[in-house]
Formats: structure tokens, C-alpha cells, sequence
């Protein structure tokens, strides 16, 4: 496994899609072995943490505080 991505600190996307790509074969075994189990949550660990960092989720503002900005723009 670690052959095919070692467990590192994600640099760019291009790291982020080799990363995402392991761990999607690792998601879909049958019967992964301890190690394999390890493996994944550390590497999903990692994604996570770029993801975080670089893909962050911007939430968008409410209906109620959009309402306010316009009436106090007025």
C-alpha cells in the first residue's frame, strides 16, 4: 500500500486525487486485512485534513441575513 501512496502531508491535487484514488480500492474490499483498516484511516485522515485546508465548504448566508444586509444598505 504504502508503495502506491505513502502516508505523507498532501502537497497539491495532484497528491489529493492519488490519495482519494487508494483509498477508494481500499474502501471497496471485502475483507481488508488490519493492516489495510490502519492504512485507510490514516490516509482518510489526511484527505480530511487538506480538504479542510483547501476544499473548505463556505456556508451561504441565511435568507434572514441577506434580508438584513439589503435593509441596512437602504
Amino acid at each position: 500500500m504504502t508503495r502506491r501512496f505513502s502516508l505523507r502531508t498532501l502537497r497539491d491535487e495532484i497528491d489529493y486525487e492519488s490519495a482519494l484514488e487508494v483509498a477508494k480500492t481500499l474502501v471497496g474490499r471485502v475483507d481488508p486485512i488490519a493492516e489495510q483498516v490502519d492504512y485507510l484511516n490514516a490516509l482518510t485522515d489526511i484527505i480530511q485534513k487538506y480538504e479542510s485546508r483547501h476544499h473548505a465548504v463556505h456556508e451561504h448566508p441565511s435568507v434572514e441575513t441577506e434580508k438584513n444586509a439589503r435593509r441596512d444598505s437602504t
